[in-house]
Formats: C-alpha cells, structure tokens, sequence
C-alpha cells in the first residue's frame, strides 16, 4: 500500500498528544511557532538539509541545532507535547537553524525534492516505561 498525504492513514504506538499543553506551553507555542514551522510544500531551508525523525522530547534535535550552526536542522514528530518542549528549547537558545514539523513526517517527505537531504536521523526509542 502506497502512502497517500491527502488521506488520513497516520498511526502511531506512542502517543500523539499527552496532557493539555499548560498556559507557559501554549503562549510560547503562540509566539515562536509561527517562525519555526515547516509545512509541506515549503521551500526547504538553505543546505545542507538534515532531517530528524521522531525526536520525542527534543534533546538530540536541539543537540543537533546547537553543535551544527551551519546546518539547516529539520525535527518532526507526531507527539505535540514534545513539539511544545522543543520549541521552547530553540527559543530559549536563540536557535535559527531549526524547523520543525508537527505530524506525520510521510506527508511532508512526499513534498520534498528528490535528494534534498544530507543526512537523516530516525530514532524511535521505546515510547513508554516498562518493567522487565
């Protein structure tokens, strides 16, 4: 099955939203998201492209931003608490190198020029505790 962006087939095992973002979340959300989201169909920031996958909570992503100055960063991940969290990491740091993608990642790589990345990064650690 091929992957269709204009209909909904996004699935996920971890979570895609926690806990109500809180009023400190969402008025940074308010102020700085507008600057670094990417959307699907947007011009791709300058080269190289480095693109992260499924950054949870954000510390490699804003590692990323922080030790590649020169490279145009790109995060996506489907879980908007962490997305929340990012964004006030890359506020907080003054970041400009770091775009961030809400959502499922498929439905912007359709969007994305062939060979457009210099590197990829997927991480998918385990989503949730559990005892062994």
């Amino acid at each position: 099955m091929s992957f269709d962006p204009n209909k909904d087939q996004f699935r996920t095992f971890g979570r895609a939203k926690g806990r109500t973002l809180t009023a400190a979340q969402a008025d940074v959300m308010a102020e700085h998201w507008p600057r670094l989201k990417i959307a699907p169909g947007d011009p791709l920031p300058p080269h190289p492209v480095w693109l992260e996958i499924g950054y949870g909570m954000g510390s490699h992503v804003l590692h990323l931003g922080r030790s590649h100055p020169d490279v145009s960063i790109i995060g996506a991940e489907p879980f908007l608490n962490g997305t929340a969290k990012v964004v006030r990491g890359v506020a907080e740091e003054g970041l400009d190198n770091v775009r961030l993608f809400q959502g499922d990642v498929r439905k912007m790589m359709v969007t994305m020029p062939a060979a457009c990345l210099a590197r990829a990064y997927i991480l998918f650690p385990d989503p949730w505790p559990k005892s062994r």
